[in-house]
């Protein structure tokens, strides 16, 4: 099994838009080829989004994916998720809070942020955006000598996020990234895809 880890990254209005049927169900396959799955699904309430965290959580408990909640630190706790993965104000805030979870995950923007991010006591980190994105539409890359700059100084893993698809992840990985994360591509797949 290689180190190098795929990360999905959620989103049921990019599965909508390809798919219909069960999202939990797709969820629970797309266990079967990723490593960890970040359930984040930003624009629901958090009562909302526990009862898709039960369905998720439920579809891939024997699956080979670990399932890593968003946002919500008090529904990680409450449903023993394996872990929980906050952008950087919140992972600030709540540090303490999920000191006993396995995957302590930081949205980082920066090496500075990273640095933080590791000395709270992250496990990994995210770094974004590595390739032009629809989600940062506009907004310039930090390009892969940002990420391979963060890889070097940077002890826990860092998994490389924006843009990434089969055919650009080589320069990821010889960047140092621990893996990569993937939104679009993953919740765009057919059910023979994966």
């Amino acid at each position: 099994m290689s180190l190098y880890k795929k990360v999905a990254i959620t989103n049921r209005h990019i599965f909508a838009k390809k798919h219909e049927g069960d999202y939990a169900e797709y969820l629970g396959n797309l266990a079967d080829y990723v490593d960890v799955i970040i359930l984040r699904e930003k624009d629901l309430t958090e009562e909302e989004y526990r009862k898709l965290a039960v369905s998720v959580l439920k579809k891939c408990e024997e699956k080979k994916a670990d399932v890593v909640l968003h946002y919500f630190t008090d529904t990680a706790l409450l449903l023993h998720a394996p872990g929980v993965h906050l952008p950087m104000d919140l992972f600030r805030r709540d540090h303490q809070k999920i000191a006993g979870l396995k995957y302590r995950g930081a949205s980082v923007h920066s090496l500075e942020e990273a640095k933080e991010a590791q000395n709270l006591g992250a496990t990994y980190i995210t770094f974004s955006h590595v390739f032009e994105t629809d989600c940062k539409k506009g907004l310039k890359p930090k390009g892969l000598e940002a990420l391979r700059q963060v890889c070097r100084e940077i002890s826990i893993p860092v998994y490389a996020l924006g843009g990434i698809r089969d055919e650009n992840e080589e320069p990821v990985i010889s960047a140092g990234a621990a893996g990569s994360c993937r939104m679009s591509d993953y919740m765009d797949r057919n059910d023979k895809e994966l």
